[in-house]
């Protein structure tokens, strides 16, 4: 259950980008570095990594904070007692740049906090052929950290959300779930929606077969408004 929650996210970046290698593997894999390695012995020049923050084991050239713009950081806590991984002051002492993604004021005070850092905003946005391709109201349901943001970013793209429904992070479907959504979403006469992670998860499952069928996935892109200032700064971090 672990690998394939741990490979969602793999799987969607190899099959946006075919022939770019994608490493994956267990926690002790990745912040010992092995993944680094094994990613320099088969060629690469660049490493991006996700939640990079929280693995000492390499030493970064460039690190990018990431926060929400309509959640922000939440209580403020580190976990288990709230959202952060890590104190904030200590994350942002670390960081390069600050990037604020999707509107709202949540970030504001973190933006505040982040002295001396250039602040860079993004959102996400939805690729709209494939909402045009969903002629029937959707029953939405996601299985990701911000479910709700799934849920916004598919009305923002003109489709109707008649019904939704919020899964744990990093879901594993069973053969029940398929079954009640199947039957949810034809009670209603509804188009099924769900994210490129979520529809990742069901690959491979005999059980989830049918749902993988019927669902449609709603893919994003993130566009990030200083997009040039972002390729300058890695291009003069990558000549150090």
């Amino acid at each position: 259950m672990q690998a394939v929650a741990a490979l969602n996210a793999a799987w969607v970046i190899t099959a946006r980008r075919p022939g770019q290698a994608v490493a994956s593997g267990s926690v002790c894999w990745y912040t010992s570095g092995a993944g680094a390695r094994l990613a320099k012995a088969q060629g690469a020049s660049v490493i991006v990594m996700d939640d990079g923050l929280q693995n000492g084991a390499l030493a970064k050239d460039f690190t990018v904070a990431v926060v929400d713009g309509r959640r922000g950081i939440g209580n403020g806590c580190v976990f288990p007692a709230g959202p952060l991984r890590a104190p904030l002051d200590a994350q942002l002492r670390r960081s390069d740049a600050l990037l604020v993604v999707g509107d709202g004021n949540a970030a504001h005070h973190v933006v505040a906090r982040a002295r001396g850092l250039p602040v860079w905003h993004a959102r996400l946005v939805p690729h709209r052929d494939s909402a045009g391709a969903i002629t029937r109201p959707v029953f939405a349901f996601a299985g990701i950290g911000d479910p709700d943001k799934f849920f916004l970013t598919a009305e923002q793209a003109g489709l109707t959300v008649a019904a939704r429904r919020a899964f744990p992070d990093h879901h594993r479907f069973t053969a029940e779930d398929a079954a009640e959504l199947l039957m949810a979403a034809d009670a209603d006469a509804l188009a099924l929606l769900t994210t490129e992670k979520d529809r990742a998860r069901m690959t491979g499952e005999p059980a989830l077969a049918g749902l993988m069928e019927r669902a449609h996935v709603l893919p994003v892109t993130m566009e990030i408004a200083e997009a040039d200032a972002l390729r300058a700064a890695l291009t003069k971090a990558r000549g150090r």
